[in-house]
């Protein structure tokens, strides 16, 4: 249990391969009592204007097919996201997790004409058995 930080870059995505992106994120997990465990975390995303284009971009061939305006979006903060998590053992080979998750897109991904929705929820629940 107890706090936890996350970290990651990643090169290589995105259109010509010269996208990177970097996440932090800080969670935090505890056991309520022997059978019921609660975890909650946040995180963002920054990326470079390779990524960014790749995912939220429209250059002139796209444009002219889609009537979509041209956007050339740089580099910047992507999104923030949150999310909680109850999970319930069974046994200890069987357990029941309820998870939800809200995301918001930012900066540059925000703006974008291809963009429907800035913000974004799910909602799972899941079994696992442990082999």
């Amino acid at each position: 249990g107890g706090w936890q930080a996350t970290t990651s870059l990643r090169h290589g995505s995105g259109a010509g391969g010269k996208g990177l992106v970097a996440d932090a994120g800080l969670g935090y997990g505890a056991a309520l009592a022997p059978q019921w465990r609660v975890g909650a975390s946040v995180g963002l995303s920054a990326v470079n204007s390779h990524a960014m284009r790749s995912t939220f971009g429209v250059d002139e061939a796209q444009s002219s097919r889609s009537g979509y305006s041209v956007y050339r979006p740089g580099s910047g903060l992507r999104d923030v996201r949150a999310g909680a998590s109850l999970t319930y053992a069974l046994d200890p080979r069987n357990a029941v997790m309820a998870a939800a998750s809200f995301n918001r897109l930012l900066d540059h991904a925000a703006d974008s004409p291809l963009t429907r929705q800035r913000n974004t929820a799910s909602a799972l629940l899941v079994y696992t058995y442990a082999f």
